[in-house]
């Protein structure tokens, strides 16, 4: 007919905005698709809005330059809304700004409003209310003291308040990120992460090579065609021997293609007919003390967590 189909993640939006409507919840925390302009949860009116950076993802349809990008996602910003944003370079940080003043929004910014300090095994922040020392954050990663300070930040400026301290360092404390460098422990350990882009994937790599630097790795990962994935899986194929595995969606490079272009680029590479397969492969190269990274996409560290639990 020619009509415009609705996209599953429309339904899913949709359908979870209308449970928090009945549920008649005292704060959602909504994670937008793609972009900010146009994205299903552009329906909803933030009293704060947060952007952890900004990457070249989904180039395709919001790029090609990092401040294009940014401007789609200046679109989390409403009439009214705190935005609180981190670490993002002057230009795009400026595109946010345009936004802000335009709307009539606030922008609390890590370059002029907040900042952390990793100190001992913990984190100090300094919002733009106070400093709240000796904090843990549970998920690993150093990624994960910056999220943590912005969550800190956002919570402020949602209250309108200072923290409660005990609150706040019991609350870092007991936070689980499932998926995002997390560990299970066996003969080899495994360790999944979400990663699935360049910079998520740069991260990953400096966080295994300075948390696990005596070990010998493997890598399983699989790849969605619009991340850039051979540029993703040389990135990985640098830590050991990489395995690619195909997953059940369209959109997932195959792996025996994939496999072949990280050759090519000089990297071993072998691609394993199924997730069961590529882990027994993964952990025959490793060896019991070694270490069996799991990354590349979302649909990929799912099935391999279910698996493992």
């Amino acid at each position: 007919s020619g009509e415009r189909r609705i996209t599953q993640f429309e339904v899913l939006t949709g359908a979870a905005l209308k449970v928090f409507a009945d549920a008649e919840v005292d704060v959602a925390i909504v994670e937008v698709g793609m972009g900010g302009r146009w994205d299903a949860t552009s329906v909803v009116r933030p009293a704060v809005s947060i952007a952890t950076n900004v990457t070249l993802d989904h180039a395709e349809w919001l790029g090609p330059e990092l401040t294009d990008i940014a401007a789609e996602k200046a679109y989390v910003l409403k009439e009214g809304t705190v935005g609180v944003v981190g670490e993002m370079g002057e230009d795009v940080e400026a595109v946010f700004r345009t936004r802000a003043d335009t709307v009539g929004g606030r922008l609390l910014s890590t370059s002029t409003d907040f900042s952390y300090e990793a100190s001992g095994t913990g984190v100090r922040i300094t919002s733009p209310l106070r400093e709240y020392a000796q904090l843990r954050v549970g998920p690993a990663g150093e990624w994960q003291l910056a999220n943590a300070t912005l969550a800190t930040v956002a919570a402020e400026a949602f209250l309108g308040q200072e923290l409660d301290d005990a609150r706040l360092r019991d609350a870092l404390s007991r936070a689980t990120s499932p998926g995002r460098a997390e560990l299970f422990p066996g003969r080899p350990d495994i360790l999944i992460d979400g990663a699935h882009n360049l910079a998520g994937v740069r991260a990953l790599v400096d966080y295994v090579r300075a948390s696990y630097p005596d070990r010998r790795l493997a890598v399983v990962t699989a790849v969605m065609r619009d991340k850039g994935a051979v540029d993703m899986s040389v990135e990985l194929g640098a830590l050991g021997p990489l395995i690619v595995v195909d997953v059940d969606n369209p959109r997932c490079v195959p792996a025996l293609e994939l496999a072949g272009a990280v050759r090519e680029r000089g990297l071993a590479a072998q691609a394993m007919p199924s997730i069961e397969a590529a882990l027994d492969e993964g952990r025959a190269l490793a060896g019991a003390d070694g270490l069996v990274v799991v990354a590349g996409s979302l649909y990929l560290a799912g099935p391999v967590r279910s698996l493992l639990l």
